[in-house]
């Protein structure tokens, strides 16, 4: 049994790490291109906004 179980914490940050893993993979799709263009710019800037709705639509469903 790891130590942190020993003390009842809870791990509560599913969603935010698969948010986080998904705009990760988002941006290294992104930065392959040998320049870099104005679509791949606005295409990094909008991870934002889909990380947050992500989450939101994660934790809707239950997924903690």
């Amino acid at each position: 049994m790891p130590f942190f179980c020993a003390r009842g914490l809870a791990w509560e940050f599913s969603a935010e790490t698969v948010a986080i893993v998904v705009c990760q993979i988002g941006v290294a799709i992104a930065s392959t291109q040998e320049t870099q263009t104005l679509f791949s710019a606005c295409f990094v800037l909008m991870l934002y906004p889909l990380c947050l709705g992500l989450v939101a639509a994660l934790e809707s469903i239950g997924f903690d």
